[in-house]
């Protein structure tokens, strides 16, 4: 009888504390759940945002493929305006020339000759003798020292 009584009792001792075990298994199980929902959210939520971020990238990026076309357009426009006005500034210019030398041409070579000229003179000029003239200014001095020299004397 003692035996039983303790296989009885200890029996009701793990019934007892596999009841226990129950209400924590099923509380760590409740516990458990909770957890794993409130993950699956979190993960959602980090998912949609993760989705709404991908989502605002594509469209800057569009955005800025947008940008760049119409940059790239007014880029083109601007250099085809500028290749026409230097096409025309070029003409201009080319008119310009010929006309300026139509007008400069005479001066130009009547500015040679007129140089050519004055090379010429200046070289009749380095030919000339001087040496009669110096001849006759020396003896002109050389007289007037004398008449000095004289008029010196009578005083």
């Amino acid at each position: 009888k003692e035996e039983v009584f303790k296989r009885d009792l200890k029996i009701l001792k793990l019934q007892e504390a596999s009841t226990d075990q129950e209400a924590r298994l099923r509380e760590a199980l409740s516990n458990l759940r909770k957890e794993r929902e409130l993950s699956q959210a979190e993960v959602k939520a980090r998912e949609e945002k993760s989705e709404t971020l991908l989502k605002e990238v594509d469209a800057m990026r569009e955005q800025l493929k947008v940008q760049e076309r119409e940059a790239s357009d007014r880029l083109e426009a601007e250099k085809q305006r500028a290749s026409r006005e230097a096409a025309g500034l070029k003409i201009e210019l080319k008119e310009t020339k010929e006309a300026a030398s139509i007008v400069a041409d005479p001066y130009i070579k009547q500015v040679k000759e007129l140089h050519l000229k004055v090379v010429g003179l200046e070289r009749q000029l380095d030919a000339v003798d001087y040496t009669p003239y110096e001849k006759k200014v020396k003896l002109k001095e050389i007289g007037h020292e004398r008449l000095i020299k004289d008029f010196g004397v009578k005083q």
